[in-house]
């Protein structure tokens, strides 16, 4: 559907309605303007021209009144100036300019004469000297934070000034360098790890942070040996299954502090992995049939003979239907624990069993046409106070699931490959989240 007539409707309309607005609020501004109210005035006027930027009479008196709310802004400056107040003259002269700036973006030029811009470079001058030496006594006093915060300032008039950049480097990722070092004297190689790489991805490098990150993972890294898996269950092909999916996910692992040894460059492992498979049993249950008794609901048209009209009646037919079950199932126990190397500690262990099962169960009718329904009979061809015709909702749609349902069913090697998947995720999962610290 083509949406560029509706879309078309709706850009015309803004048009308007921001063009009404924008005259509204031109009006707005005249009357505050005659009313002395210059700076609410010139707001009125600026927003105007935000709706409606070629709104004429709006671009006029914004000239008018904005050109004397920037002389009272730079009034306050030279005021500041003068009264050698070196921080707010500062402030005062760059919300000046930002307002000089702003309304230039809208078409309208004002007059900012340049002895302010002399004056501001003097006052910048000795504002810039105050700030460096302020975060320079707070670097030499530790006091982080608060140097990072004067030096950050500093960069914002004049990102050039002196070594500002380096002092602020370092007043921001002194701290964590610290905290770093400290870390791997305790032997918290994780805690260190993750900090130079704070300080690396913030600053690019710091000190000798890149080096003492790599020397972090290589001290705090795990180089974990795989064991074969013991096969106590007396299923070797199971074993072997077991071993390589969870050397497949080891391997996979996005955790830089657990490597799997390569069993073809073997080394010196800081830990060995190994698993029993202690139990394995595997069903394939047989397809139970049961004949089963129901009716089989027909509706047929009749004709009155007093009125003539069309009756619709219910007949039912004693039949017999077919369910079948079945049931397939695998099962298998399996423990494993990581050990140090070292100290013989066992780092991780547990053991769990893993299990998947499916279930065949649905129904087959091949008789006429008419609607299927439970229920018992005792006589197929006549009738007995036994008879019992489940007619209702519950008891239809339930009947009709069955006739419905798949007739496949997972055999053992579908569900083995699901039972090796969920034990090799839960080895994998918990040696990943080993953390000695």
């Amino acid at each position: 559907m083509n949406n560029r007539p509706g879309f078309l409707l709706l850009l015309f309309f803004t048009i308007i309605l921001s063009s009404c607005v924008s005259k509204k609020l031109t009006k707005q501004a005249y009357e505050l303007e005659q009313a002395g109210m210059i700076t609410e005035a010139a707001d009125h006027y600026y927003r105007a021209l935000l709706r409606k930027n070629n709104n004429v009479d709006a671009m006029i008196g914004l000239k008018r009144t904005g050109q004397v709310v920037l002389e009272n802004k730079l009034n306050n400056f030279y005021d500041a100036y003068l009264n050698n107040q070196v921080e707010l003259a500062v402030n005062d002269y760059l919300d000046a300019r930002e307002y000089e700036e702003n309304v230039g973006e809208l078409g309208v030029g004002l007059v900012f004469p340049q002895k302010y811009d002399e004056y501001y470079q003097e006052v910048k001058s000795t504002h810039l000297s105050e700030k460096y030496k302020q975060g320079y006594r707070l670097l030499q006093e530790e006091r982080f934070r608060e140097a990072a915060e004067v030096f950050r300032d500093i960069i914002i008039l004049e990102d050039d000034y002196k070594d500002v950049k380096a002092l602020y480097n370092e007043a921001r990722n002194e701290p964590d360098y610290r905290a770093a070092l400290e870390a791997m004297d305790q032997d918290k190689y994780r805690m260190a790890y993750d900090l130079f790489n704070i300080i690396l991805n913030r600053a690019g490098n710091y000190k000798n942070s890149e080096v003492l990150k790599a020397k972090a993972l290589e001290e705090g890294r795990v180089t974990v040996e795989l064991l074969p898996v013991k096969d106590l269950a007396r299923q070797p092909v199971l074993a072997r299954a077991i071993y390589s999916e969870l050397q497949s996910r080891l391997s996979r692992l996005r955790n830089p502090f657990i490597q799997l040894m390569d069993p073809e460059n073997p080394g010196k492992a800081k830990a060995t992995l190994t698993c029993e498979l202690q139990k394995y049993s595997a069903r394939t249950g047989p397809l139970q049939t049961k004949r089963k008794k129901g009716f089989l609901k027909q509706e047929y048209k009749v004709k009155d003979p007093e009125t003539g009209m069309e009756e619709t009646r219910t007949k039912y037919h004693k039949v017999y239907y077919q369910e079948y079950e079945k049931e397939n199932s695998v099962s298998i126990i399996l423990s494993y624990k990581m050990v140090s190397a070292n100290t013989k500690e066992v780092l991780v262990s547990e053991r769990f069993t893993a299990n998947e099962e499916d279930r065949l169960h649905y129904a087959e009718f091949k008789g006429g046409k008419g609607e299927l329904l439970p229920g018992y009979w005792e006589y197929q061809n006549k009738a007995s106070e036994k008879d019992d015709i489940h007619d209702n909702y519950r008891a239809r749609s339930h009947l009709q699931q069955l006739l419905n349902n798949s007739r496949r069913i997972r055999g053992i090697e579908s569900m083995l490959e699901e039972v090796i998947e969920d034990a090799t995720i839960n080895i994998a999962g918990k040696v990943n989240s080993y953390n000695p610290e």
